[in-house]
């Protein structure tokens, strides 16, 4: 009897070993492609779906609120840019960095993955003649093709900059960069967490400059970067901010109500969420839905 279970179980195993083997091949396959994320299944929201309330209308503060399905949701689209000549212009609103003096304070926040290292320049800057020279500051993670680092420009000097790996091509990242000069710190946050190298005490505060702020570019061009959720704020948000937004993941909503200056999910527009009014001019840039498969819900 147990010789023949034993035959019988090698039978199966001969008939549909190759079927096994060729199911587990295709599901190593789609796994590998990232068709497996979980990211792909889920809900997508609408542009628009949460939103900032201001009932004193724009740049008030009295009884703001978050109205709508404020879920953290899956955005349908995100920005792409083609690192050649697309851009965003938000404009040179009066909060759009600190001012020159002590009260310098800001917080930037947005989720990006760099599609190609090939002329990368970085992503966001505010410069005297946007989008190609710095004149105020820029944010660039992957200036060179090689390093990843931070720098702020007033007046055409650094006041912190970090050296670190070349950008990720194959993954979304959150990343903030929180800046204090009355403190005398500024902090760069890589995933929700202080990136190892990232603390430098400012050695002058950022000043607010004449140009305009782009995404999509750094101080010497243009980059080709899929970006979503950016949110700037006018203050210097805390560790544990920053690992919630993170923990939010890439539709999510702003935590700072009182001190958000502006929110721009890029979910499909370059409008302004944050009620305060801050729409921005797209140039050249399209609104991509297949970008799932390389976001990792945090």
């Amino acid at each position: 009897m147990a010789r023949l279970r034993q035959q019988s179980a090698m039978e199966y195993l001969m008939t549909y070993g190759w079927a096994i083997l060729v199911i587990a091949i295709v599901v190593v396959a789609l796994y590998s492609f990232g068709l497996l994320n979980a990211a792909n299944f889920m809900p997508r929201t609408q542009a628009g779906s949460c939103q900032v309330f201001r009932p004193g209308g724009a740049r008030t503060t009295m009884d703001i609120n978050t109205v709508g399905t404020c879920n953290n949701g899956l955005p349908e689209y995100v920005a792409q840019f083609n690192g050649q000549s697309s851009y965003v212009n938000l404009g040179n609103g009066v909060e759009m960095s600190p001012e020159a003096g002590t009260d310098g304070n800001m917080t930037m926040c947005i989720w990006y993955i760099a599609l190609s290292t090939t002329n990368w320049h970085g992503f966001i800057i505010k410069g005297a003649s946007a989008p190609s020279n710095g004149g105020s500051w820029e944010y660039t993670i992957g200036q060179g093709n090689s390093e990843m680092y931070i720098v702020w420009n007033a007046g055409g000097s650094n006041i912190a900059g970090y050296g670190a790996q070349a950008p990720d091509t194959n993954s979304w990242h959150f990343t903030c960069f929180t800046y204090d000069y009355p403190a005398g710190n500024s902090f760069v946050y890589i995933d929700g967490q202080p990136y190892a190298a990232s603390f430098s005490a400012p050695t002058g505060p950022a000043s607010q400059g004449t140009g305009d702020l782009i995404l999509g570019a750094g101080e010497s061009g243009y980059s080709n970067v899929e970006l979503a959720n950016f949110q700037l704020y006018n203050a210097s948000l805390s560790a544990n901010s920053i690992e919630k937004l993170y923990l939010e993941g890439i539709g999510g909503a702003p935590l700072d109500l009182q001190n958000l200056v502006g929110w721009w999910p890029l979910n499909g527009n370059i409008q302004d969420y944050s009620g305060n009014g801050y729409s921005g001019t797209p140039v050249g840039i399209a609104y991509v839905s297949a970008w799932t498969q390389s976001y990792n819900i945090p």
